[in-house]
This record gives C-alpha cells, sequence and structure tokens, in this order.
C-alpha cells in the first residue's frame, strides 16, 4: 500500500530538512514524498537534493498559497492513502508504517488521528491526552475549533484517497482555515478513527501562520460556520453545551456508567480507537475498539 505525503513550502528550506529526516524514519518503504515549494529564493533545491531518491517529486515554482500547493501535490500523489505535512512539522518514528497498516487491515477505516503532539526544533514539549477526545458530532458540525471541543490536529492525519475523491480539494477561498472546513466535509462522509499513539508533532516556532495569524484564523473560522445549513446550525447550537456537561459529570462514578450507557445508542458520540495490545506470544497485536466520547 503506498502513502503519498505532500509538503507545500515556501522559503523554509531549514525546516524542510526536519520534515524530510522523520519521513525516513517512518518506517513504510512504499511512501511517496511530494513537495511543492512556492517558488523560494532560498537553498530548498540543494535541501531536497540531499536526500537522494526520497522525494519522487519536487515543483518550485509561483502559486496562490499553501493550500493550492497542496492540492497541486494531492492532483500528482498515487498513493492510495495521503497525508500532508508542513515544512518543520515531522512524523514520530513508526508513523507512516503504523498509517499503512491500519489502512491495510481495516476496510472500514478511512481517516485516522494520531495522538495530539507539540515539538520545538525535534524535541516533543507536549502530548494530548487520549482518554478525553471529541465526537463524530463535533466534528461533522464544525464545533472542533478551540474552547472544550479543542482543535483536531492535521499533522497527525491519513486518509483514504477516495476520502478525498469524494470530499473533494481544500477550498482555496480559505487561507488559513482550509483544513477546518475540509475535516467537517470529511465527517460528512466518513468517522475519525482515533489511534492510541502519537504519529506526528506540530513544531512551534515564531513563524507558525496558526499563532501569528490567529486572529484571522478564527474569523475565518466563523465564516465557515456561517455557511452551514440552517438545520445543521440550529443543531450545532443544540450539542454545543453537551460536551462540557458529559466532562463535568463523568468524575462522578455512577453517572459516568449511565452517561456511558446512554451515549452508546448515538453513534455520532461514539469513536473507533485502535490500539496496540501486548502478548505473550506475538509480541504486539492491533486491535480496534468503539467508546463513547470524552468518557474514559
Amino acid at each position: 500500500m503506498k502513502v503519498s505525503v505532500v509538503i507545500p513550502t515556501f522559503n523554509c528550506a531549514d525546516l524542510l530538512g526536519h520534515t524530510l529526516r522523520s519521513i525516513e524514519l517512518g518506517g513504510w518503504d512504499d511512501t511517496e514524498v511530494i513537495v511543492i515549494d512556492g517558488g523560494s529564493k532560498d537553498n530548498i533545491a540543494e535541501v531536497v537534493k540531499s536526500f537522494g531518491d526520497l522525494v519522487s517529486v519536487f515543483v518550485s515554482e509561483p502559486d496562490e498559497g499553501q493550500y493550492d500547493a497542496i492540492n497541486k501535490g494531492m492532483a500528482r500523489a498515487t498513493g492510495e492513502v495521503l497525508c500532508w505535512l508542513n515544512g518543520g512539522d515531522y512524523f514520530l518514528p513508526g508513523a507512516i508504517a503504523n498509517a499503512a497498516t491500519v489502512f491495510s487491515t481495516y476496510e472500514s477505516a478511512q481517516w485516522i488521528i494520531g495522538r495530539q503532539c507539540v515539538g520545538e526544533g525535534l524535541a516533543l514539549r507536549r502530548q494530548g491526552a487520549h482518554e478525553v477526545l471529541v465526537s463524530h458530532a463535533e466534528i461533522q458540525y464544525a464545533l472542533c475549533c478551540g474552547g472544550v471541543n479543542g482543535f483536531l490536529q492535521q499533522e497527525g492525519m491519513f486518509w483514504r484517497k477516495s476520502l478525498w475523491d469524494d470530499a473533494g480539494p481544500l477550498n482555496t477561498h480559505y487561507k488559513l482555515a482550509a483544513d477546518f472546513e475540509l475535516w467537517v466535509r470529511f465527517a460528512q462522509i466518513a468517522e475519525l478513527d482515533r489511534m492510541s499513539v502519537p504519529m506526528a508533532a506540530f513544531s512551534y516556532h515564531e513563524t507558525n501562520r496558526s499563532i501569528v495569524q490567529r486572529d484571522a484564523y478564527f474569523k475565518e473560522v466563523e465564516e465557515v460556520i456561517s455557511k452551514l445549513p440552517e438545520d445543521d446550525k440550529r443543531f450545532r447550537d443544540w450539542i454545543s453545551w453537551f460536551p462540557l456537561v458529559v466532562r463535568v459529570v463523568r468524575k462522578i462514578p455512577v453517572v459516568n456508567w449511565l452517561a456511558r450507557l446512554v451515549m452508546r445508542q448515538f453513534r455520532m458520540l461514539t469513536f473507533h480507537v485502535i490500539f496496540w495490545k501486548r502478548t505473550k506470544k506475538r509480541g504486539f497485536v492491533m486491535c480496534r475498539q468503539r467508546r463513547c466520547a470524552w468518557i474514559r
């Protein structure tokens, strides 16, 4: 199973090296690396060349921004599984192999994400909690935009090419929140499976667009929400309070048990978790289990 990794870049040759090195540690030989550069003036071509035949496609030409570059890369991708990684962000060891194994094992898995991680340079600084996770409803109705609902971390995501083809490419009208809008469209087609292990890290540095242009990002998020169908917006308003309530009541043992029992009756309030269980004879075996959102 081929995995295609698209890397959009612009004047970040120093960061690209970190990203390409992490792909070498991804643990999967059948990996297609596509670097789409926006016509950088730095030494990006030399960095790509220094990795030998690791990069399958390298294009450096003016484009209309990050999301346009990603769309161009996806259009060139020939893998059955797709993802993108921004220059400077990086996979953790074995991440690509883990993703390929999941999609090879579970035909119904369409879209996966690892545990959230933040790095500084190549050092991990923070890892998100795996036990408390958002529901499918929160993704589908555009609630994963900060606060109690948190964010979906793009760096650790992989999906089947068929899902990308069905949902359509990134909407380049958005300059900062096109990935947020894409997750909403993905969720209308397929559920997001969660991995119990981290897959990639967001590399924190002072030039991160999501940090420097945070206010502009949230304006685009509001625009995405404003374009939801009216019925979806009403439902979104209705369920927006629910995650906070559950996070509180889950700390009460009896209520925790009752909430779990009720929530299991509603598929959109549950999700699949993929994890590895240790066995005496076979080392580790991969398992997939449906769990309730927000409750351990």
